[in-house]
C-alpha cells in the first residue's frame, strides 16, 4: 500500500506511511499491487474521481483498498437508492465522507438522516 500511495497517488512518504499504518497488518501484507490497482481504477472510473479526489479518498480511508469492488458497488448502490443520490451527489458523498464508506450498510442506515442533511 505504501508503494502504491507514493508511486500512483503521489503521496508523500509521511502520507503513505500513515495510510499503510491504518491498515491491519495482515491486510496490508496480503494486498497485491493488482488488487489495489483494481480497486482504485474502479473507484476512479465509477465515481469519475480526479487523481486528487482519489488520493483524498484513499488517504482518508485506506481500508477501502482491502474491499472488494463488488462490496463497494453494493454499498454505493444502496446509498444512491436510500438517499436518492445521483452520480454527482454520490461522488461528493464518498469524497467528503470516505470514512463512512467503511461502515456496514446496517450501520449506515442509522446515520442516513445525518447524511441526508449533508
Amino acid at each position: 500500500a505504501y508503494d502504491y500511495c507514493v508511486q500512483a497517488l503521489g503521496c508523500t512518504a509521511a502520507e503513505a506511511t500513515k495510510a499503510e499504518g491504518a491498515l491491519l497488518p495482515n491486510i496490508a501484507e496480503s494486498m497485491t499491487r493488482t488488487q489495489i490497482d483494481c480497486v482504485c481504477d474502479w473507484l476512479q472510473s465509477s465515481l469519475d474521481l480526479s487523481d486528487a479526489e482519489l488520493k483524498k479518498v484513499v488517504t482518508v480511508n485506506p481500508t477501502l483498498l482491502g474491499y472488494s469492488v463488488e462490496a463497494m458497488a453494493s454499498t454505493f448502490d444502496w446509498l444512491q437508492d436510500r438517499l436518492g443520490l445521483d452520480a454527482t451527489q454520490l461522488k461528493t458523498m464518498v469524497v467528503r465522507h470516505s470514512r463512512q464508506m467503511a461502515r456496514s450498510v446496517e450501520s449506515m442506515e442509522s446515520n442516513c438522516d445525518w447524511m441526508q442533511r449533508r
